[in-house]
């Protein structure tokens, strides 16, 4: 029952996800997009979803509100997309470990993460403690214009699951990840200028 078109060793993952599919029809539509992802390498791949923009707002107080998870963090989380953000340990940076929620298509995942700073000041990572989907949220902080404004990057990876539903989440978390993203640069921008304003005035009282 297998297709013509497929070989053999093309099914090294594939068997593993047969039990997904009740009828023939839908084995083959299975097995013809597996192996097409397979042949183009995305099978193997994680997704990626990433979003960047210049930000008005100095690139010390950005990276501040990013690794403040007490007090800055929370604030750039887009409302109903991103919530419930709770810290276990820590608090700022290397070391913090978060447990949050997300909502999509009326689905809710919970999150459960450690934050490390690659490079302090400038990279800061959350990554998943489960290693099953291994989701990693990646912020790259560049000072522009003197560090008065900011290039900012939030780069979003994780596993696909395997067989058709990590086809179907190739396709749709682009589409759900990439306005998030989008609104988190937006209010990460709003809440750095806060903060930069907040420490002028008490620099100067």
């Amino acid at each position: 029952m297998t297709p013509d078109l497929v070989k053999a060793h093309d099914f090294e993952l594939y068997y593993m996800q047969i039990y997904y599919f009740k009828s023939y029809n839908d084995y083959r539509i299975e097995s013809t997009l597996f192996c097409s992802l397979k042949k183009r390498g995305d099978i193997m791949r994680p997704i990626e979803v990433k979003a960047a923009a210049i930000l008005d707002a100095p690139s010390e107080d950005v990276y501040a509100t990013i690794a403040d998870y007490r007090q800055g963090h929370p604030q750039i989380l887009p409302k109903g997309s991103l919530y419930n953000l709770q810290v276990e340990q820590g608090g700022y940076g290397d070391g913090t470990i978060i447990r949050f929620k997300a909502r999509a298509l009326g689905v809710v995942r919970s999150f459960y993460q450690r934050v490390s700073e690659p490079v302090p000041g400038t990279v800061l990572v959350e990554q998943d403690i489960d290693p099953i989907h291994n989701v990693v949220t990646t912020f790259t902080v560049t000072s522009m214009e003197q560090a008065q404004m900011s290039h900012v990057e939030i780069l979003h990876t994780e596993n696909a699951s395997p067989g058709l539903q990590g086809f179907i989440e190739r396709l749709i978390n682009p589409l759900v990840m990439t306005p998030i993203l989008r609104k988190e640069l937006q209010l990460l921008e709003s809440v750095a200028r806060q903060r930069a304003s907040l420490e002028k005035t008490s620099t100067k009282q």
